[in-house]
C-alpha cells in the first residue's frame, strides 16, 4: 500500500494505490485516515468497525491494483507546523489466483498495511512536509476494461444475431437508470461470460451484486429476502464509476456435452447514486435498482436469462453493441459501426495497438486504447481540435504535450484503457450537418518483464496516425474524423424513446407559488407533524419524491400510491389498505431522516386531451423516533400518513392522502428579461452639495416629508436634526421592476447620529417600514454608549441590526455625549409588493427638548433586490467611487451542490434545498473559487447558517477555512471579531429560545487572502453528536469584489482605494467635501480652543492622556511619520467591519484618534501584514 500527495486543479489530493503479489488479487478493502489512531472506529469490544470506515472497494472477481483518491482535509495542521502525521488503519481481503487469474476457492485471507501492532489491528503512518514542492498531476484511471475481440466457438442466442443481450437497469419497477449487457468473451484461453453495466448519463454505480446459475429457484435467499450477501460476484466503490465491467468464468460448458444450447438465470442487483458537478456521488441520492427481464411471483426481485449456444455461427466476434442513440450525433465511418478505430504506430513502422473512438449519448466521446501483443500502455496525452494548427506548440515549434487537455498515466502499464473526454463540439450542429475534428495522441508503449513489471529500457513514444506532420524536433502523427449530426439509424442499436408528453410541452405541478413542489405534512397518529413529503416533477419523465422528516425522528418504511381517482387505492376483501400492492415501497432497519426516490410519471397521456389532470397520492409510513446517539429508539414505532384530506374505510378505519394539479404546458420559469439588473439603487445620498452653497437650499432633504438638513463644525450637512418638535421625516419610493422581473426584498442602510444626551429608558429612534398601519421597528435601548454595541433583531418579517461604530464623542453640538450607529433594515416583498412602492418614516422619541437632545440621519442607501435575474448578467453596481462586481452566488434551489468537494444538497419544507447536511460523519465541504481580481481592495462572503437540533455552545462550532486562517463564527458571546485582517460578523435569524438556529453570516476578506487570484473556502461542521442528533447547512452564499475608485475627493482616481467607510463603520475620518471657506473656518475653530486649552495648561499644569482635549500641538508629527505632501502624517485606525487600515491625515485631524484605545501614530504594522492599504481622504 503506498501513498502520494497529488495536486489537481488546485485540490490537494492523496493517492492511494494497493498492489498485490503475482499470486494474489485484492477483492476487497476497506481503510481509514486520520491524526490520532485511537480515533478508528471500533466495536464495544474493541475490534474495529470497518463498516464505519470512510475509504471503501471491492470486486469479486479481484485485482492486482488499485487507486483510489482521497481529500487532504488535514492540511490546516501546515499553519502552526511544517510537518505532521497521520495514521492509517488499512484492511484488504486478498485471494489467491491460478496462473490464468482465476481466483482459488476458499484462499481468502484478511492482512493490515503494519507498522505497529495493536491487540486487535495494525497500523502505520506517515509524516507530511508542509514546504514540498507540487508535483505535475497524472491521472489515473481504474476500470475493469473488456478483453480484446477475438473469434469464439459458444456465444449467445440473441434475435438480432449481436451475440449480446441488454436489458434495463430499473428502480422502482419503473425508472430506467442504465442497462446491463451480456456476452461471452475469451479471458487468458478460456471461455468467460463478460458483463457490462453502463448507467445513464448524470448517473454513477457505487454497487453491483451479481448471482448467475442454471435455475433462478437456487438464488440465495434469506428469509424472504435476496441475500445479496451470499452472491459469489460483487463490486463496490466509494468513489463510483459509469461504466464497470467484469468476467465471470464460465463454469457450465459441461452442458454442451450433449445438448446444442442451455440457459442461465441471472440476477444483478445495484446500488445507484446521481453525480454532482464535480464527479462525486450524491450520497442523499443512492438508489437500488434491478436488471429486469422476469419477476418472481412475490416481487422479492426481477431477473434475466440467457440462452447459450453450444456451437456459434462462424466468423462471430464478440464486438460490442453500439451504443449511440436515436437523433445524436455520431462519428461517420465506412462500416456503419459508429466507432472509428486507428493504429498505434511505433517508431513509424511497428503497430503498437489501436485507439477507437465512440461518441456515446449527446456529450461523452469513449476513447479506447487496445495494446498489441507483449506491449501495455505507460501513459498517453491526447488534443482535440478543430484546425492542426492550434495543436499546443513550444517557442522552438515542437510539440508542447504538457498542455495536451486529456492525459492517463499509470507505471504498472495496462493492456487496454477506455477513457470518456466531455465532447464539447456539438454547437457545429446548429449550422452544419456534419463537421470534422483533428485528433493528435502521443502514447509512451513498454513491455512487460517476466514478473510482470515494466520494463523501462523498452518504454518508446507512439503516435495514432493517418497523417504525419513535421516540427523543428521531428515529425508527429495526427489523424482526422467526420461527425455526423444525424446518425442514421442503420447503426443504431436501442429503438427511439417516446417522448413523455404531448407535443413535447413541458410538463410540471401547477402550484400557487410557482415553485413547482408540492409539500404535504406527514401526521403521525393524525396529530402532529412528523415530517413532509414531497413531488415535483424531474426532466419532464419522472416525479422526484422526496421525504424529510422532523428532528428526532426517522422513516423506517414507506409505501406509497399514485392514481387519478382515489377510489382506486388498493384494498383487501374487508376493504381496508392493502398496503402489500401499493407500487412503490422503501424500506431501512436502520432509519433514514431524508429520502429521495424518483417514479416514472406513467400518466402524461392524459395531456393529449387535457390541459391538465389532477392525480392523487395515499402515502403509508412508519416512522421512529431517535436516541441520543442516532439509532432506533425501541417501542417507538408508529404509523404516519402524508395528509391534506382524510379518508375512511368500510372497516372502520381512516388513513390520509392528498392531491395535486399537473399542468400539461408549464409556463416557462421566469428569467432575467432583457436589462434585468440583480440590484438597482433606488436612493444614495449624503445630503452634500454638489457645486454651491445655494443647492444645499434647494437639496434632496425636501423630497422627504418635513425635511431640513444641518451641519456642525466637526460634521458636514446631514438629514435633521430630529427631536422634539420635528420628530419625524418620511418619503415613499416607487420598487420598479428590472426588465421584467420584481423585486423581492429592499434594504435600507443608514448612518444614525445620536446628539447629546440620551439617558432616559423612554427614548428611542423608530423606523416605520409602511404606511401608519405598517411594520414600525424600534433600534433599541438608545442610553448604552459601549462602543461596538450590538442589536439585531426580526420584526415582521423585517430582520434589522445596530452597530455603534463611535460613542462619547462631540460631534459639534454640546457635551461629548454623541455617537454614531450604522444601521441595516431588509424588508420583504411583503411589505411593498401590492402597492408597487415603499414609505420609510424615521422617528425621534426624546425626553429634552431638541438643543438638548436629538438624531440625526446620514448616508442613506435604499438598494432593490431582484433574485430573478441572471446573476451571470447582474451588472456591476457602481456610484462614483465605489463599485461592487458580485463573483457567486449559489442558492442550490438546482439540487446541485455545484463543484464543492464533499458536498452534497438537501431539501428542507421551509428553508428549501441547501448545501448539507453536514454533522458528525460528514463534517467538511470545500471550494476554490477561480478567477477572484487580484486588484480588488476586498472581497465579502456571505451566507445563511442553518442549525439543525440543540447546538451547544462550549461543545459544537463552525469553522470557516479562508485560505489558512480557520474562523470560528459562532465562538463567543460578541457577534463579530477579526483574525488576521479577517473581519466577520453574524446576525441571528430566528429568536434565541427556538430550537434550530439560523443566522446571517458575513466576512470581509483583506487582498492577502486572494493574492494568487483564488479563493479558497471550507466550512468544517465540528459537532458533538451524530448527524442525525444535530447537523447544519449552508445557504444563500454570495461573494463580491469591492473597489474604491476615488482618491478621497470623490474623483476616480483608476487606483483602487478603500470602500466608502461609512459602510465598514469606520467612522470621524470624514472624507466629504467641504468649501475652502469652511475648511478655514473649522481651522480657526481648532486653532482657539487650542489657545484656550493651552491656557488652561498655564493655569492647572498639562493635560494628562485620557483629558478632555490634547496635550500642546497635533498628536501625531509629520516629522515623526511623513506622507503624501507636506504637513500630512500615518495614522492608523481599527474598525470592527475592516480591521487596521493606515491614512494619511494633515497633523491637525490627529487628534480624533484620541476616542479610538485601538489607534495610534504612524503606519499599521500588523492586521493586513505587508498589504499596507493607504487612504488620504479630503479633510
Amino acid at each position: 500500500m503506498c501513498i502520494e500527495v497529488h495536486v489537481e486543479d488546485g485540490e490537494t489530493l492523496l493517492n492511494v494505490t494497493f498492489s498485490a503479489e503475482s499470486s494474489w488479487k485484492f477483492i476487497s478493502l476497506e481503510y481509514w485516515i486520520g491524526e490520532n489512531v485511537s480515533s478508528v472506529p471500533t466495536e464495544s469490544d474493541g475490534t474495529i468497525d470497518t463498516d464505519r470506515f470512510p475509504y471503501y472497494w471491492c470486486n469479486s472477481s479481484g485485482v492486482y491494483e488499485w487507486t483510489d483518491r482521497v481529500e487532504l482535509k488535514w492540511e490546516y495542521n501546515c499553519e502552526e507546523a511544517s510537518t505532521f502525521d497521520l495514521s492509517v488503519v488499512s484492511q484488504t481481503t486478498f485471494v489467491q489466483v491460478y496462473e490464468n487469474g482465476t481466483v482459488i476457492d476458499e484462499s481468502e485471507v484478511t492482512l493490515f498495511a503494519t507498522e505497529y501492532q495493536e491487540d486487535l489491528y495494525g497500523w502505520f503512518d506517515f509524516e507530511l512536509n508542509c514546504e514540498c514542492p507540487p508535483l505535475e498531476p497524472c491521472t489515473d484511471f481504474n476500470q475493469t476494461l473488456p478483453p480484446v475481440d477475438v473469434e469464439i466457438e459458444i456465444c449467445i442466442d440473441t434475435v438480432d444475431g449481436s451475440m449480446e443481450e441488454c436489458h434495463d437497469i430499473l428502480a422502482g419497477d419503473s425508472m430506467v437508470l442504465g442497462s446491463v449487457c451480456t456476452r461471452i468473451a475469451e479471458e487468458n484461453g478460456t471461455d468467460v461470460l463478460e458483463v457490462t453495466f453502463t448507467a445513464l448519463e448524470n448517473w454513477s454505480f457505487v454497487t453491483n451484486e451479481i448471482w448467475v446459475g442454471e435455475n433462478i429457484s437456487a438464488v440465495p435467499l434469506d428469509e424472504d429476502d435476496l441475500d445479496t450477501d451470499a452472491f459469489p460476484y460483487y463490486w463496490c466503490n466509494s468513489s463510483g464509476l459509469s461504466v464497470w465491467t467484469t468476467t465471470i468464468p464460465l463454469k457450465w460448458t459441461y452442458l454442451c456435452e450433449g445438448m446444442e444450447s442451455f440457459s442461465l438465470a441471472i440476477v444483478a442487483q445495484s446500488t445507484l447514486g446521481r453525480l454532482l458537478p464535480s464527479g462525486a456521488v450524491d450520497k442523499d441520492s443512492e438508489i437500488v435498482a434491478y436488471v429486469y427481464e422476469n419477476q418472481d411471483v412475490g416481487s422479492l426481485y426481477s431477473w434475466y436469462d440467457v440462452d447459450i449456444m453450444c456451437e456459434c455461427p462462424p466468423n462471430v466476434t464478440t464486438n460490442v453493441t453500439d451504443r449511440t442513440t436515436p437523433g445524436e450525433i455520431c462519428i461517420e465511418t465506412d462500416d456503419q459501426s459508429s466507432k472509428d478505430c486507428y493504429q498505434i504506430m511505433a517508431n513509424q513502422t511497428s503497430v503498437g495497438g489501436t485507439m477507437c473512438l465512440e461518441i456515446i449519448g449527446p456529450s461523452v466521446l469513449e476513447v479506447t486504447f487496445t495494446a498489441a501483443e507483449s506491449w501495455v500502455f505507460v501513459s498517453y496525452e491526447s488534443w482535440i481540435g478543430e484546425n492542426i494548427e492550434d495543436i499546443p506548440k513550444e517557442d522552438d515549434g515542437s510539440l508542447d504535450s504538457e498542455n495536451f487537455p486529456y492525459f492517463w498515466c499509470n507505471s504498472s502499464g495496462v493492456t487496454s484503457v477506455v477513457d470518456r473526454i466531455d465532447f464539447k463540439w456539438s454547437y457545429n450542429c446548429e449550422e452544419m450537418q456534419q463537421f470534422g475534428l483533428h485528433m493528435m495522441t502521443q502514447v509512451t508503449l513498454a513491455q512487460l518483464q517476466e514478473d510482470g513489471a515494466v520494463d523501462a529500457d523498452t518504454e518508446l513514444l507512439a503516435f495514432v496516425q493517418e497523417y504525419l506532420s513535421q516540427s523543428s524536433e521531428g515529425s508527429f502523427g495526427w489523424f482526422d474524423f467526420i461527425v455526423d449530426c444525424d446518425c442514421p439509424e442503420s447503426i443504431l442499436s436501442l429503438p427511439p424513446t417516446p417522448a413523455p408528453t404531448a407535443d413535447d410541452a413541458e410538463i410540471c405541478i401547477d402550484t400557487s407559488d410557482g415553485s413547482r413542489k408540492e409539500c404535504y405534512d406527514i401526521l403521525a397518529n393524525n396529530s402532529f407533524v412528523a415530517g413532509s413529503m414531497c413531488f415535483e416533477v424531474f426532466n419532464g419523465e419522472d416525479f422526484e419524491v422526496s421525504f424529510t422528516a422532523t428532528r428526532g425522528w426517522t422513516f423506517v418504511s414507506s409505501e406509497y400510491w399514485i392514481g387519478e381517482s382515489i377510489d382506486d387505492i388498493p384494498v383487501d376483501e374487508d376493504d381496508s389498505l392493502d398496503i402489500e400492492k401499493f407500487p412503490y415501497f422503501w424500506c431501512n432497519s436502520t432509519g433514514l431522516s431524508t429520502v429521495k426516490e424518483f417514479v416514472e410519471m406513467k400518466w402524461s397521456y392524459n395531456c393529449e386531451d387535457l390541459g391538465t389532470f389532477d392525480l392523487k397520492v395515499l402515502a403509508h409510513f412508519t416512522m421512529a423516533q431517535l436516541q441520543d446517539d442516532g439509532t432506533i429508539a425501541p417501542d417507538t414505532e408508529l404509523v404516519a400518513f402524508a395528509e391534506e384530506y382524510r379518508g375512511h374505510t368500510s372497516d372502520g378505519g381512516s388513513y390520509g392522502w392528498f392531491d395535486f394539479v399537473i399542468d400539461c404546458d408549464c409556463p416557462p420559469i421566469a428569467t432575467a428579461g432583457a436589462g434585468c439588473e440583480s440590484e438597482i439603487v433606488l436612493l444614495d445620498e449624503d445630503f452634500e452639495a454638489e457645486e454651491n452653497e445655494e443647492s444645499w437650499h434647494e437639496g434632496f432633504e425636501y423630497s422627504w416629508s418635513g425635511g431640513i438638513t444641518s451641519e456642525s463644525a466637526l460634521m458636514s450637512h446631514f438629514l435633521g436634526r430630529l427631536g422634539q418638535g420635528k420628530e419625524e421625516v418620511s418619503q415613499s419610493f416607487d420598487i420598479p421592476l428590472s426588465g421584467d422581473v420584481s423585486a423581492d426584498r429592499v434594504t435600507l442602510e443608514f448612518t444614525l447620529y445620536q446628539i447629546d444626551r440620551w439617558t432616559s429608558e423612554d427614548d428611542a429612534f423608530l423606523v416605520m417600514i409602511g404606511t401608519s398601519n405598517g411594520t414600525q421597528i424600534s433600534l433599541g435601548d438608545m442610553s448604552m454608549d459601549t462602543e461596538s454595541q450590538y442589536l439585531e433583531e426580526d420584526v415582521d418579517g423585517v430582520s434589522w441590526y445596530r452597530n455603534m461604530t463611535v460613542s462619547g464623542v462631540n460631534l459639534g453640538f454640546l457635551e461629548d455625549h454623541d455617537a454614531k450607529h450604522f444601521v441595516h433594515i431588509d424588508i420583504p416583498a411583503s411589505k411593498f409588493a401590492s402597492a408597487g412602492a415603499l414609505e420609510i418614516t424615521f422617528r425621534a422619541v426624546t425626553s429634552l427638548d431638541i438643543d438638548e437632545q436629538s438624531a440625526g440621519i446620514d448616508d442613506i442607501k435604499v438598494t432593490a433586490h431582484y433574485s430573478g435575474c441572471d446573476q451571470e448578467g447582474a451588472r456591476q453596481l457602481e456610484d462614483n467611487c465605489h463599485r461592487v462586481s458580485p463573483l457567486a452566488q449559489e442558492d442550490y434551489e438546482s439540487g446541485v451542490d455545484l463543484g464543492w468537494t464533499n458536498g452534497l444538497i438537501s431539501h428542507d419544507s421551509e428553508l428549501g434545498h441547501f448545501l448539507g447536511r453536514f454533522g458528525e460523519e460528514n463534517p467538511r465541504a470545500s471550494k476554490v473559487f477561480t478567477e477572484v481580481p487580484t486588484d480588488a481592495d476586498l472581497v465579502t462572503v456571505d451566507f445563511k447558517l442553518y442549525e439543525f437540533g440543540i447546538w451547544d455552545p462550549s461543545d459544537d462550532r463552525l469553522l470557516l477555512t479562508i485560505g489558512s486562517t480557520d474562523v470560528d463564527v459562532l465562538g463567543g458571546a460578541h457577534p463579530s471579531g477579526s483574525l488576521n485582517g479577517i473581519v466577520w460578523s453574524r446576525r441571528a435569524l430566528k429568536e434565541e429560545e427556538e430550537e434550530g438556529g439560523q443566522y446571517a453570516i458575513s466576512l470581509t476578506l483583506p487582498s492577502h487572502v486572494y493574492v494568487s487570484g483564488k479563493l479558497r473556502l471550507s466550512f468544517w461542521f465540528d459537532l458533538s453528536g451524530s448527524i442525525g442528533v444535530k447537523s447544519g447547512g449552508i445557504d444563500d452564499l454570495s461573494i463580491a469584489a469591492h473597489y474604491d475608485l476615488c482618491d478621497g475627493d470623490g474623483v476616480g482616481s483608476g487606483m483602487p482605494l478603500h470602500v466608502e467607510s461609512t459602510h465598514f463603520g469606520m467612522a470621524n475620518f470624514n472624507h466629504k467635501k467641504k468649501t475652502e471657506q469652511q475648511q478655514q473656518q473649522q481651522q480657526q475653530d481648532k486653532e482657539n480652543k487650542l489657545v484656550s486649552e493651552r491656557g488652561a495648561e498655564e493655569e492647572g499644569g498639562p493635560l494628562e492622556e485620557g483629558e478632555d482635549g490634547p496635550a500642546e500641538g497635533p498628536l501625531c508629527s509629520a516629522s515623526d511619520f511623513p506622507c503624501g505632501e507636506e504637513g500630512k502624517v500615518y495614522v492608523c485606525h481599527y474598525s470592527v467591519f475592516k480591521g487596521y487600515s493606515t491614512f494619511c491625515v494633515k497633523e491637525e485631524d490627529t487628534d480624533i484618534i484620541r476616542f479610538y484605545p485601538n489607534d495610534y501614530c504612524g503606519p499599521c504594522t500588523g492586521g493586513y501584514g505587508n498589504t499596507l492599504k493607504q487612504a488620504n481622504p479630503e479633510e
